[in-house]
């Protein structure tokens, strides 16, 4: 049951995604506690807080309707305003705010990034890649459908083993004459349209794709930030959690393209957090004690 995940509180803040619930709630002694929660718990999640004096926060996918039945009383948060006040916040705790403006990459089902200054923030770009590309190309070449079994397996890959790379087709003679280093990738998953789709390895299937939607979120996200001039790129997002090969890459692709770039922890509750503070603005200031702790 939703109830015994859910602790008692004070106020609620939830970000409704295309595949994971984030929940942050704040205690009555003045704690705060996450939690996620499939998608197809929305309306259990909802009828446990309808029973409950909480003051509640939505926002994401389909949050006013889903207010409107659970919680009318509750306040519904535009997407990108909740992300911007709970990534500042979370920021504030672990490792400082950058200085505006940067760069917010929400990394979720699939991808938007926001560009963040001191009078707000807007939404400048994004792309159809993310958790959700992850999800499907796993469960339809590999038959894998628990993400983090798919992030251990892809730890002891090798995207040599499926990624077309520059210097697979120009060989060290043709990699001079272009100017481009042999492991720079020519094709995500280029390989496996090569005939040995039975011979490669799952471990190196996994790999590759973290590497496609890691690579190629870092290079949009690279591009954008040139384009708006930020001062760093903050990463953000559930796909990110725990997952060392996605997050190595997309700080590595940052980097090469001369962008100062973190990975946020605990930024996939960026939106609840957000959704928390703007309709129970007192909780600010008792997260930011709560984040600070152990």
């Amino acid at each position: 049951m939703i109830d015994s995940r859910i602790p008692a509180a004070r106020a609620t803040g939830v970000d409704l995604g295309a595949s994971l619930i984030k929940v942050a709630t704040l205690s009555p002694e003045g704690a705060v506690h996450f939690r996620r929660l499939p998608r197809a718990e929305a309306e259990d999640l909802g009828e446990s807080l309808r029973d409950r004096a909480t003051c509640i926060g939505a926002t994401g996918a389909g949050a006013t309707p889903w207010l409107e039945r659970f919680a009318p009383q509750g306040t519904s948060v535009r997407e990108f305003e909740a992300w911007w006040v709970g990534g500042e916040l979370l920021l504030e705790t672990k490792g400082g705010v950058p200085a505006p403006p940067y760069l917010l990459v929400s990394l979720g089902t699939g991808t938007s990034a926001m560009r963040v200054d001191a009078g707000g923030v807007e939404r400048v770009g994004g792309c159809a890649l993310g958790g959700g590309t992850i999800s499907g190309l796993a469960a339809r070449l590999l038959d894998c459908r628990d993400f983090a079994g798919l992030v251990e397996l892809s730890r002891g890959g090798n995207r040599g083993g499926v990624d077309l790379r520059v210097g697979d087709i120009y060989g060290d003679r043709g990699i001079e004459m272009i100017g481009l280093p042999g492991e720079v990738t020519a094709a995500n998953l280029g390989k496996l349209g090569g005939g040995d789709e039975g011979r490669q390895d799952a471990a190196d299937i996994a790999r590759g794709i973290m590497g496609l939607v890691g690579e190629n979120v870092a290079l949009i996200a690279s591009h954008l930030a040139t384009h708006h001039r930020v001062s760093e790129i903050v990463f953000a997002g559930s796909p990110l959690s725990g997952n060392q090969p996605l997050g190595e890459i997309v700080l590595r692709v940052a980097a090469a393209s001369g962008h100062p770039a973190r990975i946020l922890d605990g930024g996939e509750f960026a939106g609840a957090v957000g959704a928390l503070c703007r309709a129970y603005p007192a909780a600010r200031a008792a997260l930011s004690v709560s984040l600070e702790g152990p």
